[in-house]
Parts: structure tokens; C-alpha cells; sequence
């Protein structure tokens, strides 16, 4: 109905697409699907990963040997190195999945700012937020550029001596 009004009014069928309000919630529907996908996908690779699954691999000749790695059988190496592929991959999903669920629990939060707005003490949080959002930007602007350069003095100073501020990856 809304959507009827607002192209009725504006003659486009993009007016109600491009609101802000409505692109949080449609982006919000993106991600929950994506996070539905990711864990399907990851609950399967899983499975199929400890039907596979050896709790004991024969890399070595001799079992009383501490650990000599030039002693290792190459087919059972090969076999067990692949399985920790798999879980560095399964864990590699699961870091994926539960970055897509903080990007999902934080626009849910936007919503709800968004959508008790109408109410007329729990809307001044939402109301307060539409009016300061140009001086918010404008703190958010300097927030980045500050960290930025202080990013890489970090690592002007300190990268070659210290691994931690070696690179911008966190």
C-alpha cells in the first residue's frame, strides 16, 4: 500500500527502494539470508568433514619417535594435512558467519531506532540522531583521519621492530 502511495505521488517505482529506512531493512533481509545460507553451508561441510574424519593417522614409522617429521610416512602426512585444510576452511566459514551476524545484530538495531520513532518519549533517541547527523559525520570524518594517521605513525615507528604494527591488518 505504502509503495502504491509513494509511486502514485512521485511516478517512480525507485522512491520507495531508495528511502534510507527502507534500505536498512531490505539489507537487513539480505544478511539474514546470507547468515541462513552460510550456516547451512557450514553444517554440511562439517558433516561430510567428520564422516571423513580419522582420529588417527599413521605419519610415522616408528611409534616410539619424538616427533621426527623427515620419518613420516608421505601418504598419511598428505591425507592428515589435507583434513586440516578442511578445518582451517571450516573455520575460515565460521569466522564469515559471525561476522555477517554482527553486521545483522547492529542493523537491527538501527531498525529499531528507525521504527520507534512514531512513539513520542522512546522517538526523541531517534529524532535527537536525525537532527545531529550532519555534526555526526563530520566527528565521524575526523574520528577515521585521526586513527588513520595515527595507523600509520604506528607504523612508521614501530614496524620494523615490533610484528604487531608491521602491517594495517588487524
Amino acid at each position: 500500500k505504502e509503495y502504491k502511495l509513494l509511486k502514485k505521488k512521485t511516478n517512480s517505482s525507485l522512491t520507495y527502494f531508495l528511502d534510507a529506512g527502507n534500505m536498512v531493512d531490505l539489507a537487513n533481509y539480505a544478511i539474514v539470508f546470507v547468515c541462513i545460507v552460510l550456516h547451512i553451508v557450514f553444517f554440511f561441510s562439517a558433516h561430510e568433514m567428520l564422516k571423513k574424519a580419522r582420529y588417527h593417522y599413521d605419519v610415522y614409522q616408528d611409534y616410539n619417535a619424538v616427533g621426527r617429521v623427515l620419518q613420516m610416512e608421505r601418504t598419511e602426512a598428505i591425507k592428515m594435512t589435507r583434513f586440516f585444510r578442511e578445518i582451517n576452511k571450516l573455520a575460515e566459514l565460521r569466522g564469515l558467519f559471525e561476522n555477517m551476524l554482527a553486521i545483522y545484530l547492529i542493523l537491527v538495531c538501527i531498525q529499531l531506532i528507525k521504527n520507534l520513532s512514531f512513539h513520542p518519549y522512546l522517538g526523541v533517541v531517534s529524532h535527537t540522531l536525525y537532527h545531529a547527523r550532519n555534526d555526526m559525520l563530520f566527528f565521524l570524518f575526523l574520528l577515521i583521519s585521526v586513527n588513520v594517521i595515527y595507523a600509520f605513525l604506528g607504523t612508521v615507528l614501530f614496524g620494523s621492530t615490533v610484528d604487531s604494527f608491521a602491517t594495517f591488518v588487524v
